[in-house]
């Protein structure tokens, strides 16, 4: 029964589906000890996540805070050469926009505008 002073939970994104799938796996494999099998279900959800995290960042590409001063350079010459529609050997406002905003620079749209002002 619910109180009005009972207080209010939020219950995590993907919850409700991670115990459904949970339930579904105790009730497929019947097992002995069901504390047992849950700490090893959850300890292999996380090693599977791991791997799939390590494997996506391995896919994508580095961050520019990891990159040597040469690789910097190297990724800024090739966003320029890419972004440089009209090929003049300068970008122009809407060129740098479009550079500023595909680049995985980790800029949100307010840091953008802000360095679109300057």
């Amino acid at each position: 029964m619910s109180s009005r002073y009972q207080k209010q939970f939020t219950i995590p994104e993907g919850f409700p589906q991670l115990l459904k799938t949970f339930s579904r796996e105790v009730l497929r494999c019947q097992p002995p000890n069901i504390y047992k099998f849950g700490a090893r279900y959850f300890a292999q959800l996380v090693e599977a996540r791991q791997a799939e995290a390590e494997e996506a960042m391995g896919q994508e590409e580095r961050s520019i805070y990891d990159m040597t001063l040469e690789e910097l350079q190297d990724f800024c010459m090739d966003l320029f050469l890419e972004f440089d529609s009209d090929q003049n050997g300068y970008l122009d406002r809407k060129e740098f926009k479009a550079v500023v905003q595909t680049a995985k620079l980790g800029l949100g749209s307010k840091e953008i505008r802000r360095v679109m002002a300057e």
